[in-house]
């Protein structure tokens, strides 16, 4: 384990072009839905929520939204919103076909969006993108709404995550055309000008540097006593291990 370091990821820079950031959280999206990477993270849901009702799912810094078309299948019965900062539009429009899916199509800043008590706030491969100001505020409007959250994570911040990831432009070639929908640009800026394995690899680096342990996601909540705060690590594909970070009103 080594200190974290808030490097740059590429996606978070405004002038990055949407064709070359859509390519990546397109990729994304196929990686995690195909290979079921976030599937565990139903079971911890429902082993900290068990029988408090959920009105809505609101996934927060949603990508390509991967990890929630899984989601959808383990919460039928429950509306899943999908937002981001900068929302990939086509990939949002292709989730909302599954019927308890919809998304917000404009900008959505997690620090100051409004949510509804009731809520399950979720996080996938996303919260290490805040810097720990930012992070405290994320939950403390949370908490102010009374809502649930629940912060996932696939990689940690260890020497063995950096050597899984690094093969993963390799993959990136073989597995692109099988991105939906189907982009030319995609694939001329991934095969002819390589922006997006080159983006998608330096920013999957610096998550690894980003990402928290236990003990510092403890400490960020140590004064949030009226809420239940849960640490929960399972097995998933890939040899990956994934966690979940879950915070619930106690007297919800």
């Amino acid at each position: 384990m080594f200190k974290r370091i808030q490097f740059i990821e590429l996606q978070d820079l405004a002038a990055l072009p949407h064709i070359i950031r859509d390519g990546v959280t397109s990729y994304l999206e196929f990686l995690l839905r195909v290979f079921k990477i976030y599937d565990p993270v139903h079971l911890s849901i429902k082993e900290v929520l068990k029988d408090r009702p959920i009105n809505r799912i609101i996934d927060l810094c949603s990508g390509g939204g991967g990890p929630s078309l899984n989601m959808a299948n383990y919460f039928k019965d429950t509306p899943i919103l999908l937002t981001d900062l900068y929302p990939n539009l086509s990939a949002f429009k292709k989730a909302a076909q599954i019927s308890n899916i919809d998304y917000i199509n404009f900008s959505v800043n997690a620090l100051d969006y409004k949510f509804q008590k009731g809520d399950l706030l979720t996080l996938y491969t996303a919260f290490h993108h805040f810097n720990d100001g930012d992070a405290k505020k994320l939950i403390q409007n949370a908490v102010a709404s009374q809502s649930s959250i629940c912060i996932s994570e696939f990689v940690q911040r260890d020497l063995k995550s950096i050597a899984l990831v690094l093969p993963s432009p390799i993959g990136m070639l073989f597995l692109m055309p099988l991105v939906r929908p189907f982009q030319l640009s995609r694939l001329f800026f991934t095969y002819i000008i390589p922006l997006i394995p080159f983006v998608t690899l330096w920013d999957i680096l610096v998550t690894v540097l980003r990402i928290r342990t236990k003990s510092e996601l403890m400490e960020m909540v140590k004064d949030i006593d009226h809420y239940e705060w849960h640490y929960i690590e399972r097995r998933t594909s890939l040899f990956l291990k994934v966690t979940s970070f879950i915070g619930v009103p106690k007297n919800a």
